[in-house]
């Protein structure tokens, strides 16, 4: 290319060679007119420079790992190569720094599972695990809840009503206690389904999780500045629709997670 302008220039106009450097002409499409035609000369950088001028633009402490729409614009205005833009897309979701300090701007991944209704108590039991919070005085870290899925209905009958009564009135009583539960599981998984998305992980894929962590007045450390994710992480097993087990690099087990805890990662 740097020959063909050098021998005949009249032929590319949108092309120069001032010394050593090749420059293209490139109006800037955002504000087309109103920058001046000296402005409009953009450097054409060779494959073996554009790493050093992606850093400088994005990585410098003074750049603050834009996002790709600034780092792009922050680049261009001096700079041109052929596909410009996805490079520096590609460049920008690749970066670790951005990776694990960036959240999504997607909904929540993650729908609701459908709920299982229940029509006499301790049919289903549910046990939840709360923690780590704060050690408390007798060196407890964690809590655990342990709640019956249908609550304790009190009604009156009256004492002259025959067993057989009774028992269809608890009959009647459960029916209606199981048709309103399974009205409101219903309604609340199209709630929860509007402000989320499906996400599906395949086996091996690797992934982010959010760090959890709580601050530590003893050691002077803020969670307001630790990373928002951890990893990567490789993807184990699938334990159901959004949850899965999740093993480090070196193949060690790290916990199971939801899917709304985990976002992807582009290497």
């Amino acid at each position: 290319m740097r020959d063909k302008i050098q021998t005949d220039p009249l032929h590319f106009p949108s092309w120069r060679i001032v010394g050593s450097s090749l420059y293209k002409y490139v109006e800037h499409n955002n504000f087309p007119g109103l920058s001046e035609g000296q402005d409009n000369w953009k450097r054409v950088i060779p494959k073996g420079e554009r790493k050093e001028i992606l850093l400088r633009c994005h990585d410098d402490p003074c750049s603050g790992h834009s996002g790709i729409f600034k780092t792009f614009e922050r680049v261009s205005q001096h700079y041109y190569w052929p596909k410009m833009k996805a490079g520096i897309s590609k460049y920008v979701r690749s970066c670790v720094i951005c990776c694990k300090n960036k959240s999504e701007q997607k909904k929540p991944a993650g729908l609701l599972a459908p709920r299982r209704v229940v029509d006499r108590p301790f049919q289903v039991v549910s046990c939840d695990l709360i923690g780590p919070l704060p050690r408390s005085n007798r060196g407890f870290k964690f809590i655990l809840v342990i709640k019956d899925d249908i609550q304790p209905v009190r009604f009156d009958i009256e004492q002259n009503v025959l067993a057989r009564d009774r028992s269809g009135a608890f009959q009647e009583l459960y029916a209606e206690v199981k048709r309103r539960l399974e009205k409101a599981a219903e309604k609340n998984k199209r709630y929860y389904d509007l402000r989320h998305r499906d996400v599906t992980y395949g086996l091996g894929a690797r992934v982010y999780r959010k760090n959890f962590v709580l601050s530590d007045a003893a050691k002077y450390y803020s969670s307001k500045l630790a990373p928002k994710y951890v990893g990567p992480f490789i993807i184990s097993k699938k334990v159901s629709p959004w949850t899965y087990e999740l093993k480090d690099v070196d193949g060690r087990f790290r916990e199971t997670w939801h899917a709304k805890d985990l976002k992807p990662s582009p290497e």
